[in-house]
């Protein structure tokens, strides 16, 4: 019984470990400049390769000899680690003093309602509160769109077609990281721009008036 309940504690931490892994990586990821799927199909060839001689070390743990369990724990587990390994490494361990900018446009500034997650029972959770997230989308040179997030500050300020100074290091691994702390805004005052919004609304009213005398 005891040693039935200490597997299921295994299996469980096992669990919280790759939720973590991949959490933390899409996190980053947000933040780095590279192809989601190179650094996922490196992790998962690498795993799936390695489980061919290791599946049979995770028997103890999920007390069952069926080789598609233990297969399939060791790839989860093995490509979560690696995935982790690689965006938090890559993250925290590159060189934070050799910061570049380089100047790229907005191309779309907008918000995303997300929601926390609330505990129902202990068992079951559901949704709770909704909050905002604030993004941009910018062009970065030679590359595809990027999102960044922004503060609501931000958010209330910035348009389509502002420039900004894009801070980015190299990371640990090679892949660019965007440093958002260390972003460069164009200096832009929200009283103007709210003047600059009136102005606008004050020529549609007039447009709209001529049509219908």
């Amino acid at each position: 019984m005891a040693n039935k309940v200490l597997k299921a504690l295994g299996l469980g931490c096992l669990g919280a470990l790759i939720i973590a892994c991949l959490g933390f990586s899409y996190v980053i990821y947000q933040d780095t400049l590279i192809h989601w799927w190179r650094p996922v199909v490196l992790s998962l060839t690498i795993a799936i390769g390695s489980g061919k001689f290791l599946w049979k070390s995770w028997r103890r743990l999920t007390d069952t000899e069926a080789i598609w369990v233990n297969y399939g724990v060791h790839t989860a587990t093995v490509a979560a680690l690696l995935i982790g390994i690689f965006f938090i490494g890559n993250y925290f361990l590159g060189d934070r003093s050799c910061i570049t900018y380089q100047d790229v446009t907005i191309t779309r500034v907008y918000r995303e309602k997300h929601y926390h997650t609330k505990r129902i029972s202990r068992r079951v959770y559901g949704r709770g509160s909704s909050y905002w997230v604030y993004k941009a989308d910018v062009e970065l040179p030679g590359r595809d769109s990027k999102d960044i997030r922004i503060t609501e500050k931000r958010y209330d300020i910035l348009a389509k077609g502002d420039t900004l100074g894009l801070a980015v290091r190299r990371g640990f691994f090679g892949a660019t990281v965007i440093d958002t702390e260390n972003i460069k805004y164009l200096t832009k005052s929200r009283k103007s721009r709210k003047k600059s919004h009136g102005k606008r609304d004050y020529n549609r009213h007039n447009r709209i008036k001529g049509y219908n005398d």
